[in-house]
């Protein structure tokens, strides 16, 4: 299931926030010098669905490219069917995930609920950095550790403030942090990024709303396609195609561990 041109070329216009990009005939290859172990900032896309023995050779170029850099990863996204076999060939260990992609329906926006009582504001300084921490460390602490937590905030803060169309939104009840959430807008695309209602939030419309308003702020920005991308193990993909998301793609991402 190959994820069309315009939201791709969205999702690339997003990585370039954040990364600096090398561009050749067959690959896009973004790094981010300020967090350089956030697989996200830092990977190779290939930009055509090629035969398996063209796959394997750019996937040992791109080896080769980070072992020079001296880094113990190495991501590499396809939006193309990959055989498994390839990975067999290459001799560092390797891991795929499938990160499916889901559009909102536009006629399904003023059916969806909100919360009355929930008070959503942009991240528009430094300050309010504070308030997205607090959600980042309450959602991915345990997983991925306090110190990248904070690391990943605060690089992603220097773009939040300025004026690259990513901007973040944090969500209040009664002055309490409950969740935040990212949009990102290009050539009439809406992307929603690192949505996270706090767990003792869940379940109670909070989520529904703050994705609403992200969907209404894109709207206003006279954006045609609204999307967002998760990981098709985790079980939120139940609750988007629930609330009117369709899924339209996927992308592949290898992770190799090169250390």
């Amino acid at each position: 299931m190959v994820t069309n041109e315009r939201i791709i070329n969205c999702e690339i216009e997003y990585t370039k926030c954040f990364s600096t990009v090398y561009e050749d005939d067959n690959i896009l290859r973004f790094r981010d010098d300020v967090i350089k172990d956030m697989y996200h900032h830092n990977y190779t896309y290939f930009k055509s669905p090629y035969k398996e023995l063209k796959m394997r050779s750019l996937m040992e170029e791109e080896i080769a490219v980070r072992r020079s850099e001296k880094s113990n990863f190495c991501d590499i996204k396809v939006n193309s069917k990959l055989n498994p076999a390839i990975l067999g060939y290459i001799k560092y260990p390797s891991k795929v995930t499938t990160f499916g992609f889901y559009t909102f329906k536009m006629s399904r926006f003023n059916t969806l609920p909100e919360v009355n009582d929930i008070e959503i504001k942009q991240a528009t300084s430094i300050e309010n950095l504070e308030d997205i921490l607090f959600c980042d460390l309450k959602a991915d602490e345990a997983r991925l550790g306090r110190d990248f937590c904070i690391r990943r905030c605060y690089r992603r803060g220097q773009v939040y403030i300025l004026e690259t169309g990513v901007n973040a939104y944090v969500a209040y009840i009664n002055g309490e942090i409950i969740g935040c959430c990212d949009l990102f807008i290009h050539d009439g695309v809406g992307k929603i990024e690192d949505f996270s209602i706090i767990e003792a939030y869940q379940r109670k419309g909070y989520g529904t709303t703050l994705l609403k308003a992200m969907i209404g702020k894109a709207l206003e920005a006279a954006c045609h396609t609204v999307y967002l991308v998760t990981d098709e193990d985790e079980t939120a993909c139940e609750m988007y195609l629930k609330l009117g998301f369709d899924k339209i793609g996927e992308m592949k991402q290898i992770h190799f561990t090169i250390k």
